[in-house]
C-alpha cells in the first residue's frame, strides 16, 4: 500500500458541508501538487483545531519518511536490527502508517 505522493498541502479556501440544514466551515488537505484531494475537515468543534489537524496530517509523509530515515542511520551505527534498537511503539506506528497495522 502507498500514499498519496506529496507534498501535501492544506487548501484554505474554505468549503461549505450542509448537516442538518447548517452550513460548516472546512479545510482539504491535498497531495500530488494539488492534483488529488486526500481529505476534507469540517471545523466542528473549532477553525483553530480544524487547523491544527490539518497540520499534522500535511506533515504526515515527511515525519514517516524521517523516522524510517532516523531509524536506518540508528540501526547502522549500532549494528543492530530494528527490532532490538528500536522500541516496538515505534515500529507498530511505522507499520500503522503503511496499513500493515491497526
Amino acid at each position: 500500500m502507498t500514499h498519496t505522493k506529496g507534498p501535501w498541502s492544506i487548501n484554505r479556501e474554505k468549503l461549505q458541508y450542509t448537516r442538518e440544514g447548517m452550513y460548516q466551515s472546512g479545510l482539504i488537505i491535498e497531495g500530488d501538487g494539488g492534483e488529488a484531494a486526500i481529505a476534507s475537515l469540517i471545523e466542528w468543534q473549532s477553525p483553530l483545531e480544524a487547523e491544527a489537524n490539518a497540520c499534522l496530517l500535511v506533515s504526515a509523509p515527511d515525519l514517516l519518511s524521517g523516522l524510517k530515515w532516523a531509524i536506518k542511520e540508528l540501526c547502522e551505527a549500532w549494528d543492530e536490527p530494528a527490532e532490538k534498537a528500536i522500541p516496538a511503539d515505534i515500529l507498530a506506528a511505522i507499520a500503522k502508517a503503511e496499513g500493515r497495522g491497526a
